[in-house]
């Protein structure tokens, strides 16, 4: 197992927390700003764009973008 590997196990929890809470604090901006909101519906186009911003960064690693971070 790589030492990346390793870290990733590690820290694989922490990552998800945090995603789950930047989800949640973007539907509870939602919630506020939309009067009778569709959870559903803001549920939907945060996953949307928080999943085209991974793929733009997945296109940035391939790219070679982090490889001297």
């Amino acid at each position: 197992m790589t030492l990346q590997e390793q870290e990733i196990q590690q820290k694989q929890h922490k990552i998800a927390g945090n995603i789950k809470e930047l989800f949640e604090n973007n539907m509870s901006v939602f919630d506020m700003d939309i009067p009778e909101n569709d959870h559903r519906a803001s549920a939907i186009e945060i996953h949307r764009v928080m999943q085209e911003t991974l793929d733009i960064l997945k296109k940035e690693i391939d790219k070679g973008t982090y490889d001297q971070f």
